[in-house]
């Protein structure tokens, strides 16, 4: 995957751009809690998907089957504490994500529930457009 200087804040910039939205502040954030099947999204659910996104870099972490792999970029992607799940080499672009949550649903047998993902950000506004992005997924 080429990667160029600042990606993680160049590939953050363009999604809120892309996706309309702006921010007052400088460093802004939006983390998306995304759960399996029924299971309601919240930070110790068993398979959970988490996306952040800040204005210096992006990211997610993956857990399942007690297993955890949390991938950040910044200026490359890196793994943050540990990759169970070996997902650092397959990190896409940003604006691919929706590639990786395919991928995930497919090799753990798990069906990501897009609809029903939390949404936490200091962005104003920008529920409808980050549920629009994950529609496409």
């Amino acid at each position: 995957m080429p990667l160029t200087g600042n990606t993680g804040p160049v590939a953050a910039a363009a999604w809120l751009a892309e996706l309309g939205l702006h921010s007052e502040e400088p460093r802004w954030h939006v983390e998306i809690l995304i759960g399996a099947g029924h299971d309601a999204p919240h930070d110790d659910a068993p398979t959970l998907l988490r996306v952040d996104l800040y204005s210096e870099e992006w990211g997610y972490l993956f857990r399942h089957a007690a297993r955890e792999s949390w991938i950040r970029v910044t200026d490359v992607p890196f793994v943050h504490g540990r990759d169970d799940h070996g997902l650092l080499p397959g990190t896409p672009k940003l604006r691919n994500l929706g590639a990786l949550a395919r991928c995930l649903e497919a090799r753990f047998e798990i069906r990501l529930s897009l609809p029903d993902a939390v949404i936490r950000t200091s962005l104003r506004g920008a529920d409808l457009a980050i549920r629009t992005w994950l529609a496409v997924w």
